[in-house]
């Protein structure tokens, strides 16, 4: 039988972070696993330039602000569950695989952006029916 033991959620604080998050509780309720929700602040790129030296020390000092909100975002969906938390600056992509291969995640659940052209397509079909 597959057994779960781990499931990271990356949370971006969109709906479709909230939906995912009600399948991700669904499936830690069914095989009894640790949630792990894990939010990436975006990086600048030119760290050596004064503006991005100067948004480099403000996204420091907002830390504690987004960790506060994930922490929200974990009393909202998951109000009985013990749930862990990080954030992390970077590539959103790089740090997600980056937190699961150290957390030794077993699956990680995280919605898509619905801009792919099923998405489009079925969208502006529902708009014209």
């Amino acid at each position: 039988m597959f057994d779960l033991k781990k499931i990271l959620v990356p949370v971006d604080f969109s709906e479709r972070s909230a939906a995912a998050a009600s399948y991700a509780k669904a499936f830690a309720q069914k095989f009894q696993a640790e949630l792990l929700l894990l939010h990436v602040e975006h990086a600048p790129r030119f760290m050596g330039s004064v503006a991005g030296r100067a948004h480099r020390s403000a996204a420091v000092q907002e830390v504690p602000e987004v960790e506060g909100k994930l922490e929200e975002f974990a009393r909202a969906e998951f109000q009985d569950r013990s749930v862990s938390h990080e954030v992390r600056e970077g590539d959103a992509a790089a740090k997600i695989i980056e937190y699961a291969r150290q957390t030794r995640a077993d699956l990680i659940m995280m919605p898509t952006r619905g801009c792919g052209p099923y998405r489009r397509l079925l969208r502006d079909r529902e708009g014209t029916a």
